[in-house]
């Protein structure tokens, strides 16, 4: 696969999880835009990128649910989300 299309792939896979994994608002489930998270993903992106550490993720999300969406943190899923991502990258770009 060329280097291009999996960095794309990588940045899309974010806002899948970011919506089915991470979800501070609970709407995975609901029948409304799929979109609610796609503003998060470029800085999400560029964590997983250049720092390569889960933590920074993983505080990354915890700020962004408490400061910016305003709701209680859940830290099973910030874990679970930055375990994904970092996951993926491993996965796909690592090589690159």
């Amino acid at each position: 696969m060329k280097t291009r299309l999996k960095y794309e792939r990588f940045y899309q896979s974010i806002e899948d999880i970011l919506i089915n994994h991470w979800d501070p608002l609970g709407i995975s489930d609901l029948d409304c835009p799929r979109d609610e998270y796609r503003g998060y993903v470029p800085i999400i992106y560029k964590l997983a990128l250049e720092a390569g550490s889960r933590e920074d993720l993983i505080e990354h999300l915890n700020r962004i649910a408490r400061e910016v969406v305003g709701v209680e943190t859940n830290a099973h899923n910030d874990r679970r989300a930055a375990q994904l991502i970092m996951a993926l990258k491993k996965c796909n770009l690592d090589n690159v």
